[in-house]
């Protein structure tokens, strides 16, 4: 093989590693979504509950709940949450307890609910609950189905 021959054989190799970091960076441009506040919201307590699920990150998710993230992207937050709490019941009841049952809380999470017309399934999955808390949520839940009653959530 002559120097020549080898020199092409190695800029052909080098330029197909180059073309398919081109095509690694373009395909991540295009399929990965272009997070917002919002989705990101939704996607970090997501994370952070996956981590709650393998080990105990209570005071974490307690933190994050309580923490101001704006408007939207706290409901999202909340919205997660009341999701994956219908998945993990116990788990999430353990949440639930230590949460103090402040107004803002209560709203919140019971406004989460309606807002995603999970009322049917977050009451199937805490309707026997004796915590404070998930009392005080569902009442709320209740007040706020009262108010709007044509709302289209079962």
């Amino acid at each position: 093989m002559t120097l020549h021959r080898f020199l092409m054989a190695i800029f052909a190799v080098m330029g197909w590693v180059l073309a398919g970091f081109q095509a690694f960076l373009l395909y991540n441009a295009l399929h990965r979504p272009f997070d917002d506040s919002i989705s990101l919201a939704g996607r970090h307590t997501d994370e952070l509950l996956a981590l709650h699920e393998r080990n105990d990150q209570s005071e974490e998710v307690l933190a994050w709940l309580k923490q101001y993230h704006g408007e939207a992207p706290g409901h999202q937050v909340r919205i997660s949450f009341i999701v994956w709490a219908i998945d993990n019941t116990k788990s999430a009841e353990t949440i639930l307890e230590k949460l103090q049952t402040d107004a803002a809380t209560t709203n919140g999470l019971a406004f989460a609910i309606t807002d995603g017309c999970r009322n049917k399934a977050f009451r199937d999955a805490f309707g026997q609950s004796t915590s404070s808390t998930v009392r005080a949520i569902i009442s709320e839940v209740d007040r706020l189905q009262a108010l709007v009653p044509s709302s289209g959530c079962v």
